[in-house]
């Protein structure tokens, strides 16, 4: 854990988060302005013409060795309770489950595990003690073997928690691709899933990218999923309507899929969880490489913390409504760029050129605002070589969100 005050700042840490893969940190405290009157603040609700926020990305670049590939993650708020719905220990995997105590009081830290067979009963999952400023490594692998698809629930008192999952593949002695997977949305039987990023495949593909759902209630979920493209709504046969058994994660596939960026909209009868794996398969004894993506509550505004040079990005941007997107640079001293506004139909998803939007290599951040109704929007991050794409995602976190109210005891 660091504590970072001032304005934009680009720092290279070498806190080794995948063994001995160094990250790039990209952190800010920022003003957020509500121009408009009837605009609320981010952090209090209440109208206010300057609010204080903090905001940032870490981003990992390993262009060879065994954990080749991109990971990016934006900082997210601690809390009570996370859900992460991503990971695998199948032979070649790695998960290993980040827990971040960022505050001065000790923190007690219970796990819950499921993969495809269910719920997981497992030693050493419950009383986890996390000390103040100090981070716990749980390898999944060592507690739940050969789990091809995993969900974790975190719950916490004493404090508010910070986890991550760090999840590595390798398929015999060719990279598989690196990730940092974060915290979704609650439990609820709407989910929505931005910033896919598809490749082409066909219904009979083996590896194809997927949406990994856990039903978190008592009864079979009758689920449909339907995927905001480019050019609007669009379903795949299967996905329409599925049957997902309780407590079983269960990997829907998107092969047949065309290539492109997309936005997932699950919708249950039972309260889920959810996250999407975009796949980057390879040819035989080729690398591959994969990202996942967190499900995400709307937002109105907030920041997204931008990479370094050596990667490129693209912002991806959904709404449910027609609506607009209104985009602001940050630069490393902290300045604001000029508004530029993009506009977006309802149930489409857009990506768009940072450059476009004023962007260039002295900007850290983006400031956005959703005018017209809520939206979702994410990062897509890449690098690329002979070998083929390095890809990866993130979310940023709504302003003034955590994941969970804060437990209170009686005394």
């Amino acid at each position: 854990p660091a504590r970072i005050s001032g304005q934009g700042r680009d720092i290279a840490v070498d806190n080794e988060p995948v063994e001995d893969a160094p990250i790039r940190l990209t952190a800010f405290a920022a003003s957020f302005a509500a121009e408009a009157k009837d605009s609320p603040s981010p952090v209090s609700g209440e109208d206010s013409d300057d609010q204080p926020v903090a905001a940032g990305g870490t981003f990992q670049h390993l262009a060879d060795g065994d954990l080749r590939g991109v990971a990016a993650s934006a900082c997210v708020p601690g809390g009570s309770e996370a859900w992460i719905v991503a990971g695998s220990t199948e032979p070649g995997s790695s998960a290993r489950l980040l827990l971040t105590n960022p505050g001065f009081t000790t923190i007690w830290a219970d796990l819950e595990l499921w993969d495809g067979a269910g719920k997981r009963e497992a030693m050493g999952l419950t009383g986890l003690t996390i000390l103040p400023g100090t981070q716990k490594a749980v390898l999944l692998e060592g507690i739940v073997a050969d789990a091809g698809r995993l969900a974790v629930h975190a719950t916490a008192s004493g404090g508010d928690l910070a986890v991550f999952l760090q999840h590595s593949r390798l398929e015999g002695l060719t990279p598989g691709g690196i990730e940092l997977a974060t915290p979704g949305a609650l439990p609820a039987t709407e989910v929505v899933v931005p910033g896919l990023n598809v490749t082409s495949s066909t219904f009979d593909s083996v590896r194809t990218s997927a949406l990994r759902i856990l039903s978190t209630g008592t009864e079979d979920a009758n689920v449909s999923v339907e995927l905001w493209g480019p050019d609007g709504p669009t379903s795949l046969p299967g996905l329409e309507e599925a049957v997902l058994h309780p407590e079983v994660v269960t990997d829907l596939s998107l092969g047949g899929l065309p290539g492109g960026h997309y936005t997932a909209v699950i919708t249950s009868d039972q309260p889920v969880v959810a996250a999407a794996l975009s796949l980057r398969a390879g040819e035989v004894d080729q690398p591959e490489e994969f990202a996942w993506t967190a499900s995400a509550l709307p937002s109105e505004q907030g920041y997204v913390a931008l990479p370094t040079a050596d990667l490129s990005y693209q912002l991806v941007a959904a709404a449910a409504t027609d609506a607009q997107l209104e985009v602001r640079t940050v630069s490393l001293e902290g300045d604001l760029g000029e508004p530029e506004t993009v506009e977006l139909s309802g149930q489409t998803t857009e990506s768009f050129d940072p450059a476009a939007l004023g962007a260039d290599q002295e900007t850290v951040a983006l400031q956005f605002r959703w005018l017209g109704g809520p939206g979702w929007l994410g990062l897509l991050v890449s690098a690329s070589d002979e070998a083929g794409e390095m890809i990866s995602a993130l979310v940023p976190p709504a302003l003034g969100a955590g994941w969970a109210e804060v437990r209170v005891y009686p005394r």
